[in-house]
């Protein structure tokens, strides 16, 4: 008889109750350590499920629990499920305390140490209905602080309920943590959905990248959460759309795009008829040139003349008079921000223009960052998409840089790459600079490794009078510091940390150091791709051209061809390794990243716009130093460049002659963030069917769920992927992320309903066999509720 004190759950109820009080991790550790054994929770702990979850499957059986505390419970046969078994889960704090029986049921035969609550992005995700509002005194982080990169226990929490996938266009509403959005549409019903499973923690609001692009919209997330920026001012993108639309003579652009008539249908048209009519251009190379004529169109004079009297103009006015009140000399900056720049999954680092103002007028200014957005290389397959504009307050810095919140894949070390001076001596990678680095594992007290760089140079801010500015590259002042103030360091640690929480995700930080020793982050964007996916089993190369830093992992073959500063683009074969002592901008263009193989480089960074551009072309990519004498004699010569892991340690080779085939033969299968095949395979899902049958039919039946439960599990199912260590990182980076989350809701329910239908079709089984005869019985699994279970004989 069950104590007054409490009430018991069956196996199914408690896997039911874990799933919804504490997330996948919990609901999993019941399946695997307490396969078909009962618990108890205290009634205290019923009641607020019930409140919590009125709508729940498990609801109702608790009420007549609490009614009647004297039912008893046989439990069902123990399903034995052959795989790996997880360990526990994070603990969970939202239960009230257990009483002392609940707790020794709930002990495992062998006892595992619970995953540290500080576990980041490997954590099972807590499950929180659409009308409950977290109390605002206590909020509860998106995903919390992880000091251990080996914890292969969990599941990333991703934030996707206002990401950037699930935002409703257009939604103006102020931000508040418990309106309720829009479900008029599916998207946003797919988006409300994910709040209900993730729970309403901080996001931004939905509609943000919408209106003000991706930059804009983590800048007004950093702002509402007390992160120190730059004060700012968005153009919204209905704005700068306005721009595109305004009717325009043909035979004025004619004037400055020849040819451009034939994409015309009458005497006038607009940006937008004209960035349209240029994508169906079936002729690329003849694309590209249109689209480089446009963009510089837009950044000419005779575009200014047609739209400095434009609302849109004299708002961008508006706009640089609000951030330069009472300030004569602040300068500003002007940054693109791309509906699609900063995605998860996509950087666009670097493609488009960020320029501190020096012109007469800041609408000549806007209109040149705004033209960035048309460039052949941002949009080398696809439409110019919407831009809005920030206009920031332009920070003279005594040290800027960029931070990168993940090493790799299997390596949580913090690295925070800086120069002297403006950042963006550290953040484009393409002007012969490797800027210094530190190097922090994670804990309460850390210990900054500080790694000196090659910086001769940095970028200075010149004054041009009033509110303008031009950035110059200079030497670097003698006596000038190279290293960070401590302080500077702990706080921008703290910062680093604080992002990965909002954003649910490792970061790329850029950041700021003033004269006063104050830490400005400048922008944010969610890390798009780590190394650590490429290993090889081979031993590291002992006799190589040159080695050196690990910036992008890969195996290729192809020509050495060795470039001088300065040297314009030439023929590049395709395959080519191209070795030059720093990246220059042709060398990211489209059309040469499809030719070359792989780069080696003397000088540049791991966190900067080359980094992050070659990362998610996938090309390999090493950083040799100042071996200028690397590669000589060796031009036009077959090489073979092999850069990812070797025995879990990092390494990057230029290596003479052809030896891709060693090494091709010597490479682990790639850890990959594509989960498509694994959400087609919760698609594919039918429910299971019982019907009378003779017993060696249901043995038959048995054997086939049985295979069924098992291959939730295998390697390509999404149970599996989420669990992975290392997909986990994966997954909180990646554009799928939103539709990973609901389907892996989908993936547990049917998992749940599967296994029902296993347990009843084993004790049909029994009882038909005890019988002789046939058992009528079948189940009913409720899709509506996740995990909800109703059962009639």
């Amino acid at each position: 008889m069950i104590p007054s004190t409490s009430v018991q759950l069956s196996w199914l109820e408690n896997i039911q109750y874990n799933y919804k009080t504490a997330g996948l991790g919990k609901a999993l550790f019941a399946v695997f350590c307490f396969s078909g054994k009962s618990r108890t929770i205290s009634v205290a702990a019923a009641r607020i499920y019930i409140n919590t979850y009125p709508d729940s499957g498990l609801t109702t059986a608790l009420f007549k629990k609490i009614a009647s505390r004297t039912v008893t419970y046989e439990p069902p046969g123990n399903l034995q499920v052959q795989t790996a078994t997880p360990g526990p889960a994070a603990p969970d704090d939202t239960k009230t305390p257990a009483t002392t029986q609940e707790t020794t049921r709930f002990s495992s035969p062998e006892p595992v140490a619970p995953v540290p609550k500080e576990d980041r992005f490997l954590l099972s995700h807590r499950i929180q209905p659409p009308n409950i509002v977290p109390v605002k005194s206590q909020p509860e982080p998106l995903v919390t602080n992880s000091h251990n990169p080996g914890n292969e226990v969990a599941f990333v929490q991703p934030a996707v309920q206002n990401s950037p996938e699930s935002s409703s266009a257009g939604t103006e509403s102020q931000h508040n943590v418990s309106a309720q959005p829009d479900t008029n549409t599916t998207d946003n019903a797919s988006a409300a959905r994910a709040e209900s499973v993730v729970g309403r923690q901080s996001q931004p609001e939905p509609g943000y990248r919408a209106r003000y692009g991706g930059k804009g919209m983590f800048l007004k997330h950093m702002k509402e959460h007390g992160i120190p920026v730059p004060d700012f001012r968005c153009l919204e993108i209905a704005q700068t759309q306005a721009l595109e639309n305004l009717p325009v003579s043909v035979a004025t652009v004619a004037r400055a795009i020849p040819g451009i008539q034939s994409l015309c249908s009458g005497s006038t048209t607009s940006l937008h008829e004209l960035k349209t009519r240029v994508n169906a251009t079936a002729d690329q190379q003849l694309r590209e040139q249109q689209l480089a004529a446009l963009s510089a169109f837009i950044a000419g004079e005779t575009f200014y003349q047609l739209v400095k009297n434009h609302p849109t103009a004299r708002t961008m006015q508006q706009l640089f008079e609000e951030l330069c009140q009472d300030q004569p000399d602040q300068k500003i900056i002007v940054r693109s921000s791309g509906a699609r720049e900063d995605g998860y999954g996509d950087a666009q680092a670097g493609k488009y223009e960020s320029l501190v103002h020096g012109e007469d007028d800041i609408v000549r200014t806007c209109l040149k960052v705004l033209a960035s957005g048309y460039r052949p290389e941002v949009c080398a397959s696809t439409m110019p998409a919407p831009m809005a504009l920030v206009m920031q307050h332009c920070v003279d810095c005594r040290f800027g840089g960029v931070a990168m919140s993940y090493t790799d894949l299997k390596d949580n070390r913090v690295q925070i790459e800086f120069v002297p001076g403006q950042p963006k001596g550290a953040v484009a990678g393409q002007f012969g600079i490797t800027p210094h680095r530190y190097t922090i594992s994670r804990g309460l007290n850390i210990t900054p490794v500080y790694t000196a760089g090659n910086v001769n140079s940095t970028f200075v801010l010149d004054p041009q009078g009033n509110n303008t500015a031009a950035e110059r590259l200079a030497p670097i002042a003698g006596g000038q510091s190279q290293t960070l103030p401590e302080s500077s360091v702990r706080q921008l640690y703290h910062y680093i940390e604080q992002l990965e929480n909002l954003l649910g995700c490792p970061v790329d930080v850029e950041f700021a150091i003033n004269h006063q020793g104050e830490v400005v982050i400048l922008q944010v964007r969610p890390m798009t791709r780590l190394c650590g996916g490429r290993q090889f089993s081979a031993a590291r190369p002992a006799e190589f051209i040159c080695s050196g830093r690990l910036v992008s992992e890969g195996l290729c073959q192809g020509p050495l061809i060795r470039l001088q500063p300065g040297e314009s683009s030439r023929h590049i074969p395709q395959g080519a390794i191209i070795m030059a002592p720093h990246c220059e901008l042709w060398m990211l263009a489209p059309e040469v990243l499809a030719k070359a193989g792989g780069f080696v480089f003397q000088q540049g960074g791991s966190g900067d716009h080359v980094a992050i551009t070659l990362l998610q072309a996938g090309k390999p990519c090493v950083i040799t130093g100042t071996d200028e004498a690397a590669g000589e004699g060796l031009e036009g010569q077959q090489v073979t460049l092999v850069c990812g892991q070797f025995d879990q340690q990092p390494g990057a080779f230029l290596l003479a002659g052809s030896q891709y085939e060693q090494f091709a033969e010597s490479m682990l299968p790639a850890v990959s963030g594509d989960f498509s095949t694994a959400i087609a395979y919760t698609d594919q899902w039918q429910p299971a069917e019982h019907s009378s049958m003779r017993v060696d039919e249901q043995f038959r039946e048995l054997n086939r769920l049985n295979g069924l439960l098992l291959h939730y599990f295998s390697r390509d199912r999404l149970l599996n992927q989420c669990l992975s260590p290392d997909n986990n990182l994966l997954l909180s980076m990646s554009p799928q992320r939103a539709e990973v989350l609901l389907k892996l809701e989908e993936e547990i329910a049917h998992l749940l309903a599967d296994t029902d239908a296993l347990l009843l079709g084993y004790e049909q089984y029994l009882l038909t066999g005890a019988k002789g005869g046939r058992n009528h019985q079948k189940n009913y699994y409720c899709p509506g509720q996740p995990g909800g279970i109703e059962r009639s004989g």
